[in-house]
């Protein structure tokens, strides 16, 4: 059976796939109204040099950054290795990226929950700020840095609402209906192999005489809509009575 007689069948047994369509939409409602939808919040930390790692004389520590971006990798790697798994703990259902902020020159360090209330994704980035700024501290206690040349954390930026986010609704809407889709698709090719098989057998068989008619015909010009709908309800039903052939 080539690719092209397997269409032929599908085409066939449309009502099928129609039923397919059908529980596919309803299947992806039911879905919809199940999965609920997560939540994201975003906050950014900037690095601040001490007070002695400036320049004698210098007031403006924003103009001596840069010196600060390797220590910003080295606490974002820190930081993502040691709180995640804990922070994941804490906060069941939630996803934590902490991470470098590449998109800009500064030492900033950002970080980013997902998480199924926006209740908790809020408390998720407070508690990863909070263990980001005690993982520095605690890398500068085991260096013995002085106090003066001590690094900060200075808030840049928290968000303020969670943003809604569908991604995983729609992994699962995606998956509902491409599933019960090809379940049918593949379930009316079946039945057409199977029915025309039935049909094989029973032409070899001795022809019974008719016992009349199935249906009567429609005087001519009228009820065009009930005959179209009497000939889908007689291929179906013709198609029911040669798949129970084909299971004797």
């Amino acid at each position: 059976m080539n690719t092209t007689e397997i269409l032929r069948g599908i085409l066939r047994r449309w009502y099928i796939v129609a039923i397919g369509l059908v529980v596919s939409v309803a299947g992806s409602v039911v879905v919809w109204n199940t999965v609920p939808p997560t939540y994201e919040r975003s906050a950014s930390l900037l690095l601040m040099p001490g007070a002695d790692l400036l320049p004698e004389g210098a007031s403006n520590p924003y103009l001596y950054l840069g010196s600060l971006s390797t220590a910003a990798d080295i606490l974002a790697r820190a930081s993502a290795e040691g709180l995640i798994s804990d922070l994941q703990h804490e906060f069941p259902g939630a996803e934590f990226t902490i991470g470098r902020d590449y998109s800009t020159s500064a030492p900033v360090v950002s970080v980013q929950v997902e998480a199924p209330t926006d209740g908790a994704a809020a408390a998720g980035v407070d508690r990863a700020m909070a263990g980001i700024t005690s993982t520095l501290g605690a890398m500068q206690d085991e260096s013995n840095i002085a106090s003066s040349e001590r690094i900060s954390v200075q808030t840049l930026y928290v968000d303020g609402d969670g943003t809604v986010k569908q991604r995983t609704r729609m992994t699962a809407l995606a998956a509902t209906g491409v599933a019960v889709m090809s379940l049918s698709v593949v379930l009316a090719a079946l039945v057409d192999a199977m029915i025309l098989r039935s049909r094989r057998k029973t032409a070899r068989l001795p022809r019974r005489a008719a016992a009349g008619p199935r249906e009567a015909e429609a005087p001519a010009g009228e009820d065009t809509e009930g005959d179209a709908m009497r000939g889908a309800r007689n291929i179906i039903r013709d198609d029911f009575e040669a798949l129970i052939r084909s299971q004797r």
